[in-house]
């Protein structure tokens, strides 16, 4: 994706490259599927210039690319992320994820999925925003039917180390949801 125009007085020139790589091994009988990914929102690299260089979403769906702690959005952003889902019963479905995040731009800020800013540019000067795992199992005893239980837990790393003034703390996440098809 490649944004182009002006905002304000400055010309905009941003991009966004997703891509992921996977493969489902046919002879196993709980039907794994093992895939990895690689996200990347740019950043602005110069923020006394003239040109706009953060990538800006517009409306972003961040739980469904970068787990349920909800906390980044994708702008400035560079997510590696691996997958692995399968199905170890009958109407049951398991995936397991594991994302690691950084800024693209040490010069930007971190924005948060409210598309406000969590951390202004210039407080801290590592990349590293932190790790994110997600476990997911979700039932559908018919087809009307589906219960979901998913478990996320957020790791900071070390920019959140280095802008706040108390420990940055991991967060746990659970969730149970119930679904009814008409």
């Amino acid at each position: 994706m490649y944004q182009f125009g002006s905002f304000g007085s400055a010309s905009i020139s941003a991009y966004s490259l997703t891509a992921e790589f996977g493969f489902i091994p046919k002879s196993i009988d709980w039907h794994p599927h093992i895939w990895f990914g690689v996200d990347y929102a740019s950043g602005d690299t110069d923020p006394n210039d003239d040109t706009l260089g953060t990538f800006d979403p517009l409306f972003p769906q961040v739980a469904l690319w970068f787990g349920e702690h909800g906390l980044i959005d994708r702008k400035n952003l560079l997510s590696l992320s691996g997958n692995f889902d399968f199905s170890p019963f009958k109407h049951v479905t398991s995936r397991f994820t594991y994302w690691n995040f950084s800024r693209a731009s040490a010069e930007d800020a971190v924005y948060n999925t409210t598309n406000g800013i969590l951390r202004p540019a210039g407080e801290g000067n590592s990349k590293d925003l932190g790790n994110s795992i997600q476990l997911t199992n979700v039932y559908q005893p018919a087809y009307q039917w589906e219960f979901t239980l998913t478990y996320n837990l957020w790791v900071p790393g070390r920019f959140f180390g280095q802008t706040q003034t108390e420990k940055a703390s991991s967060q746990h996440f659970f969730m149970v949801t119930a679904q009814y098809t008409f």
